[in-house]
């Protein structure tokens, strides 16, 4: 099937637009795909439609207020406050770090939390019988510990931390085999 837009390229990507509850379904080729995409999102400006009630312009906006006439910047990607404030989207993860006080209350809002676990295998978060969460979710917590112990020199509770860890390891291991 061709493209019904340029009527000339392979038709490999199915748009579907429901408006005021009647769908509409168009077989286009990337290009063409790829302009409607851009039309459409050149109607809306999220950052500008929601901007205004989120936290995060708040504290972007008290956080231009703090710095005066000083605008961060962050020094890999150069995205500034002010894209920031516009786009509501960061350039990297270096951004994180720049703006992070400011984004935080932001980000608690929407998730709940500011450290990702990301997803788990299932046989990770099995539960014993006594409902405690598996060793290797242990494990994970405990080097997240021991780095931190690390950071602040205390080099005997990361010994403690480090040793914690090989036992559960060996645990973990012979309860697999």
């Amino acid at each position: 099937m061709t493209c019904q837009i340029c009527n000339t390229n392979p038709a490999t990507i199915v748009v579907k637009k429901i408006i005021n509850g009647e769908q509409t379904e168009m077989r286009l080729c990337e290009k063409c795909a790829k302009s409607q995409l851009a039309e459409v999102t050149s109607m809306f400006n999220f950052a500008d439609l929601f901007g205004a009630f989120t936290p995060l312009n708040h504290n972007l906006n008290a956080m231009s207020k703090d710095h005066g006439e000083k605008n961060l910047i962050c020094p890999t990607c150069n995205t500034d406050m002010e894209q920031l404030k516009k786009t509501g989207k960061v350039g990297c993860m270096k951004c994180y770090e720049v703006f992070g006080e400011y984004m935080e209350p932001y980000i608690k809002g929407i998730h709940t939390k500011t450290v990702h676990t990301g997803k788990v295998p299932k046989i990770a978060v099995a539960e014993n019988e006594n409902g405690e969460n598996s060793s290797l979710r242990e494990i994970s917590r405990i080097k997240r510990q021991l780095e931190e112990a690390v950071r602040e020199e205390n080099y005997e509770l990361a010994a403690e931390y480090r040793d914690l860890i090989h036992a559960l390891s060996a645990k973990e291991e012979s309860e697999i085999d």
